[in-house]
């Protein structure tokens, strides 16, 4: 057992992670700029202090434990745990703040604590970034030991599903946008790529795709998304979570979104709300409710009206 006493400062242990081979603990702290400590398990002594100013929310070993990364304040930084040095500095959004691994070791995908933050992979040899559409809301990805990723989502979706943790964690599979039709797959690397059709709006309605979707509760159409394609139609998931099956004539490709729309959106409470567009900026909206405005991704728009 080991005890780390860090005075009556503002700084306040934040974050903590064993690496894979339980030799090390790594620490991270918030609201100062002591950073990142790095300590032998088994004695407690501190192998390694680096200052830095910024939250770190999470940190991360590679499966070999011979690095550990975390972001602080718009960079990725990377610890050689042989070396005990701080190895390399990544510049990345300052929006981002969560880690995760591939089980290669060599991709790591960052996601934002807010709306603003767009999901990125890094390869943290090259120093290689891919932005994808996908924005997240907060909470720290993970990738499973096949070399799937997975993001924790509140509220609507732009992936395919896990049935089990919908609509808080799904898997990257698609990445579907109102101007261009797109299937995104995760490599054998971990990078997510895509592959677009030039056309404005698909004609067919593949699995990950979303819709406007007849629902036969009220006879109204509701956004949600394609979990599979049926013998007679398709098997779907609205934005509220509700499951049905449809036929193939019951979707509607989604309207293009305008400033000056009237839309219903989920918000971070999972509560639905009116408002109008008054401002897009590729994949993010500005909406205006009764009582202020708000940046907004454009998969929390639930409903057009």
């Amino acid at each position: 057992m080991f005890t780390e006493v860090f005075g009556t400062g503002a700084v306040l242990p934040h974050s903590i992670e064993v690496d894979p081979g339980d030799k090390y603990v790594a620490l991270g702290t918030a609201n100062g700029n002591k950073g990142f400590y790095l300590y032998d398990k088994a004695t407690g002594k501190q192998l390694l202090n680096l200052p830095g100013v910024g939250d770190i929310h999470n940190i991360v070993f590679s499966s070999d434990s011979k690095y550990c990364f975390y972001v602080q304040k718009g960079t990725l930084k990377v610890v050689n745990v042989t070396s005990l040095k701080l190895e390399k500095e990544i510049a990345i959004a300052e929006e981002l703040t969560w880690v995760a691994i591939h089980p290669q070791n060599e991709i790591i995908a960052i996601t934002g604590f807010g709306y603003s933050g767009a999901l990125t992979t890094v390869n943290w040899k090259t120093g290689n970034q891919y932005v994808s559409k996908i924005f997240t809301r907060g909470g720290a990805s993970h990738y499973s030991s096949e070399g799937n990723l997975f993001i924790p989502f509140q509220g609507g979706m732009q992936c395919l599903v896990n049935p089990d943790k919908f609509p808080y964690l799904a898997k990257v599979m698609f990445d579907n946008s109102q101007e261009t039709v797109s299937t995104s797959t995760t490599t054998s690397s971990g990078v997510v790529t895509s592959t677009t059709s030039s056309s404005g709006q698909s004609t067919t309605f593949g699995v990950g795709t979303r819709a406007l979707i007849y629902y036969s509760g009220d006879g109204k159409y509701y956004s949600g998304t394609i979990a599979e394609v049926t013998s007679d139609g398709y098997a779907v998931v609205y934005d509220d979570a509700t499951r049905a099956n449809v036929k193939t004539n019951q979707l509607k490709s989604l309207p293009e979104v305008k400033v000056g729309d009237k839309i219903q959106v989920r918000r971070a409470d999972n509560k639905f709300y009116t408002c109008l567009v008054k401002e897009i900026k590729g994949e993010i909206i500005k909406v205006e409710y009764s009582n202020g405005t708000e940046w907004i991704p454009r998969r929390d728009v639930m409903q057009f009206q």
